[in-house]
């Protein structure tokens, strides 16, 4: 026979119920078709019972078993019961707890055992009318409640769209009076995977039973500022047919389906019947299915940051709740703002299918692919029409390309790929002017339009942004160059100036380094080192944006995403010292010829730490032992800082700034581009 401790594990305990004026009669058929239904789903049934001395209520689970006429059996939830316990009891009545419904009952007791009772149903039962309940029931979901120390477990019994109602309990030596009521507490709703809600709450109501302590918890706060405020934020759309979502709610496991009213790149809102409302702001929604009419679909995470009344006369008791996007696949999220961008503006496409044949007539229409690039690149053509062809019409995580479009005529493009960890390279851009005065400028304020959406998901992997360009070259320099002086913070933005030319590999000889110099495989102690004489000559972003901290240079992930498109990224980080010392590091990138028609993606990097200590021989030397990784025979070469290649006498073509800018401050890029182009309409 089952224990009176292990019964409480099954029953709850409370005061008598009180009586809702709002209810309406429900016949018995209805009572029958909803226990098969309750049976079906192999669900439960609450059965109360009245304390005959201290009118307490006392309640217990049992299981329906199939109905066919007005007679009921239902059987424990545990096999045994104590019936001595139970004849302090009187039976009350049945109660039917389902989803924005509960039903109650007074059936005839005929009979009740250790297995079970055996009941005859009433004529009628009385149902809650609907839109007047709006308590939740829940099951299987755990709270934390926290104050001052005092660090309380329990279950989630019920929630409204506003409230919590939770049942603690409290283990020697906890005392419920270590809890200040008058004090906000901080509580946290989780099921076994993940949390769901953590926030500061204000007590409303509590009751005290022994070990176990019911509260009545309120959010302090209605709306939750998920991330830091912008001036420039993600517009939003009302689009026709507008899309709906589906979900498993995550407090009670129902299916929700509401209607989408707006949706941006970083979230959408939904509207709800004020009686029914189920999103409380703070709670987070782990699996959420936007639909786009079944055109289009895609899953997210996502979390209630508001809840608003909808004030229009049409809308009636109804709210509107904000959701923002905290997680998506980075494929769903790249479709999502295709369609967004193109609602905006029907010129303007994100990642669609391009004909290549256009897509080179436009490069070489602009001037983009000028004759000594084309020179360059000539003799790989064959390979780079390949690889264009797997970053433009190929499923890619790590190429995203932006063009302005007249039907099938490009006339504005840009790019950008995924080449360090957490940073993106901006390049490719051009535009054609004789055709289109904006398309050029349309195309960068789609790029910085997909930064503001995407910086923040951990999928997209987009914490920094980071482009070459030529000091000479004004555009660039205003664009970029004025940004970093705008924000006029190296933590923020910062520029870097190399010195580039190609290296000449000559295959006859065997080069070796002079006595006392070696170059070898970077460890970290050599990393650090550079870390130190980076900050110290220029204090930018560099090191970090570029993998090149001991706990960031492996690129492993990275590269399996470029291998699962038939695309090589390799990097290889040397050290080379004198007589122990470091005194620069080479970088070799390795890719496929013309992922960047400029070749910055498969070049050499060297970045000279101390210049009095090298010679032009010696970097001839080191480079051209580890240009043997390259398959060609000329590697172009970028050095840093570019001064020093005046020092070594080392002859070179132009200079290339690379810019890089912190993601988080895309505010500074719209608030100059809205000065500067007079046209960023965000």
């Amino acid at each position: 026979m089952a224990t009176v401790r292990k019964l409480s594990n099954l029953v709850s305990i409370g005061t008598p119920e009180q009586e809702n004026p709002d209810e309406r009669l429900v016949g018995q058929k209805h009572l029958v078709n909803k226990i098969n239904y309750i049976n079906f789903q192999d669900q439960t049934l609450k059965v109360n019972f009245r304390h005959k001395r201290y009118d307490r209520i006392f309640s217990l689970p049992v299981k329906p078993q199939p109905c066919l006429d007005e007679n009921l059996e239902c059987r424990w939830v545990e096999t045994a019961l104590p019936l001595k316990e139970i004849d302090t009891y009187e039976f009350q009545n049945i109660v039917i707890e389902s989803y924005q419904r509960v039903i109650r009952f007074v059936p005839e007791l005929l009979e009740i055992t250790e297995s079970g009772m055996l009941l005859r149903l009433p004529e009628n039962g009385t149902e809650l009318i609907a839109g007047k309940l709006s308590r939740r029931l829940c099951r299987g979901i755990q709270v934390q409640l926290i104050q001052t120390g005092a660090h309380f477990f329990g279950n989630l019994a019920s929630y409204t769209e506003l409230t919590f109602q939770v049942e603690l309990q409290a283990v020697p030596p906890q005392s419920f009076k270590w809890i200040n009521l008058e004090r906000p507490i901080s509580l946290i709703v989780s099921n076994a995977d993940e949390t769901l809600y953590a926030g500061e709450c204000r007590i409303v109501e509590y009751q005290i039973d022994g070990q176990i302590g019911r509260f009545h918890l309120k959010p302090l706060r209605e709306h939750l500022q998920r991330f830091g405020t912008k001036e420039f934020r993600s517009p939003r759309h009302r689009l026709v047919p507008s899309p709906y979502v589906n979900l498993r709610h995550p407090f009670t496991g129902v299916l929700i389906h509401r209607n989408v009213i707006d949706i941006s790149g970083s979230g959408f809102s939904v509207e709800e019947d004020d009686p029914d409302a189920v999103f409380l702001p703070g709670m987070i929604l782990p699996q959420v299915e936007v639909n786009f009419a079944g055109s289009f679909r895609f899953s997210c995470k996502v979390q209630v940051v508001y809840r608003r009344p909808l004030s229009s006369p049409d809308t009636g008791s109804r709210v509107k709740c904000g959701l923002a996007l905290l997680d998506i696949s980075a494929e769903d999220h790249n479709k999502l703002l295709a369609l967004l961008h193109h609602a905006k503006n029907k010129h303007c496409y994100v990642c669609n299918r391009v004909d290549l044949d256009v897509l080179w007539d436009f490069f070489f229409e602009t001037g983009f692919i000028y004759p000594q690039k084309y020179a360059f690149i000539l003799s790989n053509k064959k390979q780079i029409k390949a690889t264009y062809e797997r970053l433009y019409n190929g499923d890619s995580t790590i190429a995203r390309h932006f063009t302005y479009q007249n039907n099938e005529q490009i006339l504005g493009h840009i790019a950008m790929l995924r080449f360090y960890d957490k940073a993106w390279l901006i390049h490719h851009h051009a535009g054609n002017t004789a055709a289109s005065a904006r398309a050029g400028l349309d195309v960068l304020n789609q790029i910085g339009r997909y930064i503001l959406d995407s910086h923040r998901l951990h999928s997209i992997h987009m914490d920094y942004m980071l482009c070459y360009f030529r000091p000479q070259n004004k555009f660039p320099s205003r664009v970029f160059g004025r940004i970093t002086r705008n924000i006029n913070d190296p933590d923020g933005s910062s520029i870097d100036t190399f010195a580039y030319f190609h290296f000449q590999r000559n295959r006859a000889t065997q080069p070796k380094l002079p006595g006392g110099w070696e170059l070898g495989e970077i460890q970290a102690d050599e990393l650090r080192a550079l870390k130190y004489f980076y900050e110290e000559s220029s204090g930018g972003l560099m090191i970090e944006a570029l993998n090149l901290e001991p706990d960031t240079k492996d690129m492993g992930a990275l590269v399996g995403e470029y291998e699962r498109l038939g695309l090589r990224r390799e990097r290889h980080l040397f050290a080379l010292k004198k007589n122990g010392r470091l005194t620069a590091v080479i970088i070799a990138n390795i890719s496929d010829v013309g992922l960047n028609l400029s070749d910055l993606t498969s070049s050499l990097s060297m970045i000279v730490l101390d210049p009095s200590n090298i010679t032009r021989s010696v970097v001839e030397d080191a480079l051209h032992l580890v240009s043997e990784l390259y398959s060609q025979a000329e590697v172009p070469v970028m050095i840093f800082p570019a001064k020093c290649t005046e020092d070594l006498a080392i002859s070179t073509e132009k200079l290339y700034n690379l810019w890089i800018m912190k993601t988080e401050y895309s505010d500074h890029y719209f608030r100059h581009l809205k000065r500067l182009l007079k046209f960023v309409g965000l």
